[in-house]
């Protein structure tokens, strides 16, 4: 999510400080659960609404592209606004979208409010690390920023195979019914602790958009959208990917994604740490990346063995998957930031954006590779687009601006 963009305020008269940043962390949660949850939940989405993987899986992709063009522009338009406004409106949206989701009867409608969910969602998560880092003292905004963007991290270790379990358990409404009914607990929260005083900072659409004049930027966020691409292409139909591979029954597809959240987070603070130690993020990249694709291409090898070999190898392949991935993460802000340091801020954010739209054309690629071929061709052209990404940058990583 994009970086704070915030003038300093007063804080409110005993308000509880850390509460306040569980409070934001706690929206950045029901996002990040939101988010995720589609790839969960996709069979048993596909199946109640009687549509194909390949359309249910476009719900990914409507989510991801609307959050990447809406957030600039939002960010734009909201410049300026109250904080508590931008919160407690955005998240009460989002509750009554993903409320509104879980009652949908048909695809379109369920489409519709993914798109809006979408939207308040790219209203929300700036406004959010805007507020906690103002809510600290100086010494402390890393850590505040880090506390409420790690509610997505949290969301995707705990609240994604959970919403898989109850799908299988009950319907996969209930998912939308209990991310709706967090929202609505944030928003009501967020209102009565909240300052009214806290405002964002005012930065126009071009000024948002400027460190897109520097090549090397481009280039670096073209390689994020392309791995990005990859990734998302396999991670949105990995449910029916790992069922095909280990011949396991849907009720254990929680147990892969549990997998998949708990070596996320191991990679992201992997990523950090090697990025630091090597002293060049390039490098940590490129490491990542080649882990990366070896770990699609050996769970394109666990498909196509299928059980009981797949068994085994899948869900090794999924955990190095997930770290891999994950552990792009650092090196690549710390990438950006060297390439043109006076817009740090502009740059994680245009990354934030490179990475959505990655996300929604790797979730619809898997869709059509889903209806023209086997399952196994997803994480092979995962693969390949990996293989682009270590040439991009291997090309140019090491430029400045």
């Amino acid at each position: 999510m994009r970086p704070a963009e915030t003038v300093a305020a007063p804080q409110r008269p005993g308000l509880s400080v850390p509460g306040s940043v569980v409070l934001l962390a706690l929206g950045m949660f029901a996002i990040g659960a939101d988010g995720f949850v589609i790839a969960g939940i996709l069979p048993d989405l596909a199946t109640g609404l009687q549509v194909p993987l390949s359309r249910a899986g476009l719900l990914v992709s409507a989510f991801a592209f609307t959050y990447a063009i809406s957030a600039p522009i939002l960010g734009a338009v909201l410049g300026g606004k109250s904080l508590r406004t931008i919160l407690v409106a955005s998240m009460g949206v989002f509750a009554a979208a993903n409320l509104a989701a879980a009652l949908s009867e048909h695809y379109a409608w369920l489409l519709l409010w993914r798109l809006v969910a979408a939207m308040s969602a790219a209203a929300y998560s700036p406004a959010a690390v805007a507020a906690a880092i103002n809510l600290l003292p100086p010494e402390k905004r890393g850590q505040a920023s880090s506390f409420v963007l790690g509610g997505l991290t949290v969301a995707l270790v705990t609240a994604v195979p959970l919403g898989a379990m109850l799908a299988s358990a009950s319907s996969w409404r209930m998912t939308f019914v209990l991310i709706a009914a967090l929202a609505a607990t944030a928003t009501a929260t967020l209102w009565w602790v909240m300052p009214a005083s806290f405002q964002s900072r005012n930065l126009s659409l071009k000024e948002r958009l400027s460190p897109l004049r520097n090549s090397n930027v481009i280039w670096a966020l073209v390689s994020c959208f392309v791995w990005m691409a990859g990734g998302i292409a396999t991670y949105t139909f990995i449910v029916p990917i790992s069922l095909s591979a280990t011949g396991w029954s849907p009720d254990k597809a929680g147990f892969v994604l549990l997998i998949y959240g708990a070596a996320a987070i191991a990679g992201n603070l992997i990523g950090g740490r090697l990025s630091d130690f090597l002293r060049t993020p390039v490098r940590a990249l490129q490491y990542f990346l080649c882990t990366h694709l070896a770990s699609l291409l050996l769970m394109s090898l666990a498909v196509f063995s299928g059980p009981p070999w797949g068994a085994w190898l899948f869900p090794v392949a999924v955990a190095v998957f997930a770290a891999s991935g994950w552990a792009c993460t650092p090196p690549q802000a710390s990438r950006l930031v060297s390439l043109s340091p006076p817009h740090a801020v502009q740059v994680i954010a245009l990354n934030t954006m490179a990475t959505y739209l990655g996300m929604a054309v790797g979730a619809a690629a898997g869709g059509l590779l889903s209806t023209n071929g086997p399952l196994l061709f997803i994480p092979l052209a995962g693969a390949a687009a990996q293989c682009i990404a270590i040439w991009m940058v291997a090309a140019r990583g090491e430029q400045r601006s």
